[in-house]
């Protein structure tokens, strides 16, 4: 509350269902932020390919990028992403990712899996 300079964020967001058939969908979003010591934005894409019986697989771009103090140069980390879950029986499911990351702070592999039950 004593800072003079507030920090100011954004956000946009834009899907389209029906893309190209009844089962595809594009989600683009763009957010940022400005403050007295740093600004930056995130920018991503995700296209979803919806299968039979609720299961869907996705692949996915994004790139963040910010710089901290003035006269700094600017840090950019993306990554490609490939998502998918499927349903196994009754109300079981199993969900997972992998994402490759490329980037100034961030490098290299990561595996996401849960394995869950709706209630």
């Amino acid at each position: 509350s004593s800072d003079p300079d507030a920090t100011k964020s954004y956000s946009f967001g834009l899907n389209k269902t029906n893309l190209i058939s009844a089962s595809q969908s594009l989600n683009l979003q763009l957010t940022g932020f400005s403050g007295p010591f740093t600004d930056g934005y995130n920018a991503s894409a995700r296209l979803s390919q919806y299968l039979p019986g609720g299961n869907m697989i996705s692949v996915g771009y994004g790139a963040y990028i910010y710089k901290v103090g003035t006269g700094a140069t600017n840090r950019k980390n993306d990554w490609v992403q490939l998502s998918g879950q499927f349903d196994l029986f009754g109300r079981s499911y199993c969900s997972a990712t992998y994402e490759y990351n490329m980037g100034d702070d961030t490098k290299g592999h990561r595996v996401i899996a849960e394995l869950g039950y709706r209630f």
